[in-house]
């Protein structure tokens, strides 16, 4: 079964981004391992950047691509123009 993660771009008027995950099995392994990841970095002191610098390696191996890459940081732009409401 192939799992598909559509984003539809309104000013475009056309989905922009999909994703496919053999699995939902893949999806949510590498939530977890995102999380579990995230559970245990200890900065004294840290900025933005560092965050996505830990979320890079949590989730580096599974983009292996530049496309993957392009793809998951459109996710992560529209996730927060989502809730900064500048889409």
């Amino acid at each position: 079964m192939i799992f598909i993660k559509i984003l539809f771009n309104k000013r475009i008027g056309k989905p922009i981004l999909f994703y496919i995950f053999k699995s939902m099995t893949e999806f949510t392994h590498i939530l977890n391992q995102l999380s579990k990841h995230l559970e245990n970095v200890n900065y004294k002191n840290g900025d933005i950047s560092d965050i996505g610098n830990e979320i890079g390696i949590a989730i580096g191996e599974h983009l292996s691509t530049d496309e993957e890459l392009n793809d998951f940081i459109f996710g992560l732009k529209h996730g927060v123009s989502l809730k900064n409401k500048t889409n």
